[in-house]
C-alpha cells in the first residue's frame, strides 16, 4: 500500500478535530477501505469532552481569578484557587474532577475492524491503534516553546502541568496569609508572579480554541497509513495463534477519550491476559522509538511485556537502532494500561523530540520520509509477528464477541 497517496486522500477532509464532522467522515472513508481488505468493520460512536482548550482555559480563569480576588476578598480567593487545584490535580491523575463535568460535549467515533473466525472461536488479539483526530494549532504548541521545556530522550525538563500546580499551590499559600487579616504589601506582590502566569495560560487558551486544524499528515496521518498497510499484509499473511484488529481511535487529541470509551464499552469482552495493545503514533519521520511509560506529569509504566519484546527486537539487525523512550503525556496506549492491557507506543522521534512540527500547520506531506514509514511497518509487523508466536496455541474459546458487526455494516 502507497503511504503518500494514503494520507494525501485523508488531509482532503477538513475539520478533523474530536468531534468533528471531518473525524466521522474520514473514518467512513477508511472503513471502506478495511471492508475491500475482507475486514468486517463497525464505527462506534461515543461521547467524549472534545475541547482541550476550553479545559485549561476553564482552569486558568479560576486560578487568575483567585489571585485578583485576594486583594478583595481573601477568603473567595482562596475558594477559586482551591478549586481550580482540586479540579486539576483531578486531569493530572485522570479522574475527570469538578470543571471536566460541566464541559459542552460532542460525538466522537471508533472504527473497529477484524476478521472473526468463521468456526465462532475466539483467539488471544493483537489491536493495532492509530488516531483519527487531529489537534488544534496555537501559540500553546510552537516550537520556541517546546524547545524551551522539552529535553532530551523524551522528557521535560519542567512538565507544564506540575510548575501549574506548583503556582497554584504557592497563590493559595500567599492568599491563606492575609486571611488572619495581614494586609501586607509583599504578599500582594508575590501574587503578581502567579497572575501573570495564569494570565498567559488563558491568553494561550484563548488562542488554542480557534477552529484552526493542524496538518496532519505526520500526526497521525503516518500512523493510520502503517496500520492500514498492516491489514493489507495481514489480511494475507493471517497470525496463526491471534487475531490481527485494527483501531482508528476517536478523540486522542481530547486525552485519548475515544480509546477509553471503546475500551470501556468492550472491555467485557476484551480480555486483559490476551488482549495486546500496539499503538502507533507520529512515525513518518525520525528514528523509530519504543514508548515503556507515559510522564502525564506522574510516571506511568506499560506492562513489560511488549516492550521487552521490542527490545529483544532491538537487539537485531535490521533495527538495531530503535530504542526505548518515555511518551510525554497520556496517550491511547496508556490509556490501555490504565484498564489493565498489555500495551506499547511506537513513535519517531529526532533527539528526543517530535521529529516534525506536530499540531502545528508545518506538518506538511514534503517532511514525512519514506524510510521512516517503511521502518515502522517492519518492525510493528515484527513485534506482532514475534508475539504471535509467543503466544503459541492457546486453547479456544468460544465466547462471542460484543465487537463483532455481525453484518460487517457501520453502526453510528
Amino acid at each position: 500500500m502507497e503511504a503518500r497517496p494514503f494520507i494525501e486522500q485523508l488531509r482532503l477532509f477538513e475539520d478533523r478535530f474530536a468531534g468533528g464532522l471531518g473525524e466521522r467522515s474520514s473514518q467512513e472513508a477508511m472503513a471502506g477501505l478495511y471492508r475491500r481488505l475482507g475486514y468486517a468493520v463497525r464505527v462506534e460512536g461515543c461521547v467524549c469532552h472534545t475541547n482541550p482548550a476550553l479545559l485549561w482555559l476553564l482552569h486558568a480563569v479560576l486560578l487568575a481569578a483567585g489571585a485578583l480576588l485576594a486583594a478583595i476578598h481573601p477568603m473567595s480567593g482562596l475558594v477559586a484557587t482551591l478549586l481550580g487545584l482540586l479540579s486539576l490535580h483531578g486531569e493530572v491523575a485522570s479522574r475527570r474532577r469538578l470543571v471536566r463535568w460541566f464541559l459542552p460535549k460532542g460525538i466522537s467515533g471508533n472504527l473497529i475492524a477484524r476478521r472473526p473466525r468463521s468456526d465462532g472461536v475466539e483467539l488471544p488479539r493483537i489491536l493495532f491503534v492509530a488516531h483519527g483526530d487531529v489537534a488544534r494549532r496555537g501559540l500553546i504548541h510552537h516550537n520556541w516553546l517546546a524547545r524551551h521545556v522539552r529535553g532530551a530522550a523524551g522528557r521535560f525538563k519542567v512538565h507544564p502541568l506540575r510548575l501549574v500546580l506548583a503556582l497554584g499551590w504557592f497563590q493559595a499559600a500567599m492568599i491563606a496569609l492575609r486571611l488572619p487579616g495581614l494586609h501586607l504589601e509583599q504578599l500582594d506582590r508575590l501574587l503578581l508572579p502567579t497572575l501573570a502566569a495564569f494570565t498567559l495560560v488563558l491568553l494561550l487558551s484563548l488562542d488554542w480554541m480557534r477552529p484552526r486544524a493542524a496538518a496532519g499528515a505526520n500526526d497521525n496521518g503516518s500512523g493510520l497509513a502503517v496500520i492500514a498497510a498492516l491489514a493489507e499484509h495481514f489480511s494475507q499473511h493471517p497470525a496463526r495463534n491471534a487475531e490481527v484488529c485494527f483501531l482508528v481511535s476517536g478523540a486522542r487529541e481530547a486525552q485519548s477519550e475515544g480509546m477509553d470509551s471503546f475500551l470501556t464499552t468492550f472491555g467485557r469482552t476484551l480480555l486483559t491476559d490476551d488482549t495486546f495493545v500496539i499503538n502507533v503514533d507520529d512515525v513518518g519521520a525520525g528514528m523509530l522509538g519504543f514508548g515503556v511509560a507515559e510522564r502525564t506529569p506522574a510516571m506511568l509504566m506499560y506492562a513489560p511485556l511488549l516492550p521487552g519484546l521490542a527490545a529483544s527486537i532491538a537487539r537485531n539487525e535490521p533495527f538495531r537502532d530503535v530504542r526505548p523512550f518515555t511518551q510525554l503525556g497520556i496517550g491511547d496506549a496508556g490509556v490501555a494500561t490504565r484498564h489493565g492491557y498489555a500495551a506499547i507506543t511506537l513513535k519517531a522521534l529526532r533527539n528526543g523530540r517530535p521529529a516534525t512540527p506536530i499540531h502545528t500547520a508545518r506538518d506538511r506531506m514534503r517532511l514525512l520520509e519514506p524510510r521512516a514509514m517503511a521502518r515502522a511497518f517492519g518492525f510493528a509487523r515484527r513485534l506482532a509477528e514475534r508475539l504471535d508466536s509467543e503466544l503459541g496455541d492457546p486453547p479456544a474459546r468460544t465466547t462471542a464477541s460484543a465487537v463483532t458487526p455481525g453484518d460487517g455494516a457501520e453502526v453510528s
